[in-house]
């Protein structure tokens, strides 16, 4: 396995298809730096600023992977989570989700991901290498 702390930044699209990633974090320079980064590299990022707002946009679109803020106001990214496996049940799919959090690597925390149905966590500030080796995961996943 890749260490994400030395892939480079270049990994983010090497070998790896083009996604289309929904990006949910309430804040501004998150989701500007991040939908830079991997637009950067070829995918395609809808950038969402609320939970119930992530919610509203997979209701009509597909995505190949959602990056959820776990807090959020209005609806934090456990509760919109939930909804949207409850959506995927009845949808016949499974659309990833990695929770971000600034909170550290705690295991509460990540009980609580894996409970809601998330693939996965990942600390804020996301570190490059960290977020090449969930992007290959995906990639990897679907052919």
């Amino acid at each position: 396995m890749t260490d994400p702390k030395h892939t480079s930044s270049t990994d983010l699209g090497a070998g790896c298809a083009r996604l289309r990633i929904l990006l949910a974090d309430d804040s501004r320079l998150m989701r500007a730096l991040l939908s830079r980064l991997l637009q950067d590299f070829g995918h395609a990022v809808v950038p969402v600023t609320t939970g119930g707002e992530a919610l509203e946009v997979t209701a009509s679109q597909q995505f190949d992977l959602i990056l959820m803020d776990l807090e959020m106001p209005v609806m934090d990214g456990i509760e919109a989570t939930l909804a949207i496996r409850g959506r995927d049940v009845n949808a016949g799919r499974r659309t990833p989700i990695i929770a971000m959090t600034a909170h550290g690597d705690c295991a509460e925390s990540r009980e609580r991901c894996e409970v809601a149905g998330m693939d996965g966590y990942i600390t804020k500030p996301v570190e490059v290498g960290a977020l090449a080796v969930i992007l290959k995961r995906v990639t990897t996943s679907q052919e």
